[in-house]
Order: structure tokens, then C-alpha cells, then sequence
């Protein structure tokens, strides 16, 4: 299980990634996505979904955008979609699993 944290440049909020439980299931957050709350853990919701496996979260430093390498499926060969590094945005959806 992984999960990554990242606290917003105001202090305010968590970002938090959740992956998913599996290959090629339909899944709802807060699997397959990244999270935001308040940093006692209350109002969280989904800021971004449809990501199979959201690791590796941090700010860009001039344009405060999120960015997130997102590994796709596991252990079905080789001739699948690549793992890949994108810009997550409020409310975005990124496909997964279709």
C-alpha cells in the first residue's frame, strides 16, 4: 500500500494518493485518486480521480501546479499503457480504468 502526503504551500491542506485495489476493476474514490482535507483530516473529498496508482506527489515550485507519477496495471506483460508523470487538477478525470 502505498501513500504518499503532501502539505499545501499555505499549511491548510493535505493532499493525499490512493491507489487502487486492482488491475482492471471500476473502482470510486478515494480509490484511484488523490484526496484533499484539512490537515486534521476533516472535509476531505476527491480533487482528482481516475488515476490507477497516484505515487509520487509534489508542487512545481514556480506555477504551484500538483504533479504525480501515476503507475498503471501490474504483471500483464509487457505490452501495456505506460506508468507516466502529469499535472492533476481540481475535479480532472484520468480514465482509469477504461
Amino acid at each position: 500500500w502505498t501513500r504518499n502526503l503532501l502539505v499545501s504551500p499555505a499549511g491548510d491542506s493535505l493532499f493525499v494518493s490512493v491507489g487502487s485495489g486492482s488491475n482492471v476493476e471500476i473502482e470510486y474514490p478515494p480509490r484511484a485518486s488523490v484526496q484533499i482535507a484539512n490537515l486534521d483530516g476533516t472535509h476531505a473529498e476527491t480533487f482528482a480521480h481516475g488515476l490507477r496508482n497516484p505515487v509520487g506527489l509534489d508542487w512545481h515550485p514556480i506555477t504551484g501546479d500538483i504533479y504525480v507519477v501515476v503507475e498503471e496495471r501490474d504483471g500483464l506483460g509487457d505490452d501495456l499503457v505506460p506508468d507516466y508523470f502529469t499535472r492533476i487538477r481540481k475535479d480532472e478525470f484520468f480514465g482509469w480504468p477504461f
